[in-house]
């Protein structure tokens, strides 16, 4: 993804979380003009899965199984993240009584094996309905989100920033960092649907720092890294399946 797009990006995350409205005293606010703004007609199929979220964030599984069976899917990846929240849904609705079908069992698998950027819902599922975990590699430094760092020296080594797992089913991420600057701070903060900041750590040395909370209910939040002078140099949506 070129900067123009990580830039468009951000800027829809923005104004999507801003609709929602956290200084309103009703939790609702904004709600329907964010899901309208995610599912406009130059929306892609990732922005509508943030629709799908919101959804599924405020309880409404109703709806959130209507929108999701009725996206206008492409891919084999988007049609198998359409399949997999079908079983997410059926599982959030009873989650005491839900039985898990061998077909499902092995759907899931299949789906949680293959590579894809959605593929994770299928994983942190699986683990969840099964106890058993699909074990894949975690992805090497320099992938797609990296590209919203912000330096002013370009000969200065990137910093290693990733995020693992997504979707969590515990409401715990992993945040880790390599290549840290000397002497360098960074701020990482976590922000829910409604745009309120629900988490932030203090970093200033290379390793591996948990946040998240265990009492964040499902729904897509917003990880975002700033250094000492507010410079936005990581960014990731991330998804919580309780």
């Amino acid at each position: 993804m070129g900067s123009l797009e990580c830039c468009i990006e951000t800027l829809e995350s923005t104004i999507g979380q801003k609709m929602l409205d956290p200084a309103s005293q009703d939790p609702n606010a904004g709600k329907e003009n964010a899901i309208a703004f995610y599912t406009s007609a130059y929306m892609d199929f990732k922005d509508k899965t943030s629709a799908y979220g919101i959804m599924v964030h405020y309880g409404e599984l109703t709806r959130a199984r209507i929108f999701a069976n009725n996206l206008f899917t492409q891919t084999q990846e988007q049609s198998d993240f359409v399949g997999v929240q079908n079983i997410n849904l059926d599982y959030l609705a009873q989650p005491a009584a839900y039985e898990l079908t061998e077909t499902n069992r092995n759907y899931l698998y299949a789906v949680g094996t293959s590579d894809g950027s959605f593929n994770g819902y299928a994983r942190s599922l699986y683990e969840v309905l099964t106890g058993d975990r699909i074990e894949v590699e975690i992805p090497e430094v320099g992938g797609e989100e990296r590209n919203n760092f912000i330096l002013s020296d370009p000969e200065l080594p990137l910093p290693a920033i990733w995020v693992y797992p997504n979707p969590s089913i515990n409401g715990f991420f992993n945040l880790q960092i390599g290549r840290l600057p000397q002497n360098a701070t960074y701020r990482a903060s976590l922000k829910d649907a409604t745009g309120r900041i629900r988490h932030t750590v203090n970093v200033t040395t290379d390793g591996v720092y948990s946040i998240g909370g265990g009492q964040f209910a499902s729904g897509v939040y917003f990880l975002t890294v700033r250094d000492d002078s507010g410079n936005t140099l990581f960014q990731s949506k991330l998804v919580i399946l309780n």
